[in-house]
Formats: C-alpha cells, sequence, structure tokens
C-alpha cells in the first residue's frame, strides 16, 4: 500500500477531487447533498487537477479521512496532506445535512496545509459544515477551520 506523507499507510479510497477555484462545489452546491455522481472518468486519472465526485462519497464507510490541499496552482507533488480522524457510514452522512460537527485536530496540522500560515489566536471552530464569520462577512466550509471566529 502506497503511503501519503501526512496520513500515513493505508487503503485509501478516491472521493472527491476538488478545484476551489470553481464553483461547481462550492459549499452551497447540490453535490454536497446529493448522490449524483460528477465526472467519474476523472478519478480514474489519480490525482490530477480535473474535478471529480465519486459514488464512494455515499457508499463508503471510514475512520479517517486524508485531505490534500494543493495552493496557487501547485504540482501533484506540491499538494499537503492531513490525515483527520472521524467515523462515518459515509462523507455524505456527515456533510449532506449541513449539520455542525467538529473535528479536533491540532492547529499546526491545519498550518502545514499552507506554507507560511498563520492563524490568529482564537481560530478554533473546526470540523465539517462550519457556519463562521461576521454578519457582513460570513463563511461557510464543508472541510476545514475557520479563521477569526
Amino acid at each position: 500500500m502506497a503511503e501519503i506523507s501526512g496520513c500515513g499507510k493505508g487503503g485509501w479510497t478516491l472521493v472527491m477531487k476538488v478545484d476551489g477555484k470553481e464553483d461547481t462545489f462550492k459549499s452551497d452546491s447540490l453535490y454536497w447533498s446529493n448522490k449524483i455522481a460528477y465526472e467519474v472518468e476523472n478519478g480514474f486519472e489519480g490525482l490530477t487537477d480535473n474535478q471529480t465526485k465519486l459514488a464512494s462519497y455515499w457508499y463508503t464507510p471510514f475512520q479517517k479521512i486524508c485531505l490534500g490541499m494543493k495552493v496557487n496552482g501547485g504540482t501533484e507533488t506540491d499538494t499537503k496532506w492531513i490525515a483527520i480522524n472521524h467515523q462515518a457510514s459515509s462523507l455524505f452522512d456527515v456533510i449532506a445535512g449541513d449539520k455542525f460537527t467538529a473535528t479536533n485536530i491540532a492547529k499546526s496540522k491545519w498550518k502545514s496545509l499552507i506554507d507560511g500560515l498563520s492563524l490568529q489566536e482564537y481560530c478554533n471552530k473546526q470540523g465539517f459544515n462550519i457556519l463562521g464569520g461576521q454578519s457582513n462577512r460570513k463563511m461557510y466550509v464543508r472541510i476545514g477551520l475557520v479563521a477569526n471566529e
């Protein structure tokens, strides 16, 4: 089994590839709350930049997620990875209901995803389906950490 730096060895199953510059999987996209695959053929390419949502999103139980981020058009080898320990019957079951679910990951792990990242002291809201921000700057994060909460 291949080891993914930051996640370790495992029988990893691809669920989604999301490009944050595109609108396809923005936080209010119906793709988060439905069981409709998207560009399945892109899932067979491996870890390319081509977005996909596979049936594993709603079919695959898990105990750990390996989350990768590539920043500012970096290459595949520039992707940084972290493991999120969370048990569920599927990622769909965690995300589709829009209910906040907390995770407990060290800030240093979140910061390791983006070189040079700094976080303010009270950035403590992390998990799935985070609604945050101030009244004039609302934010909705499907998986992650909300800064300046």
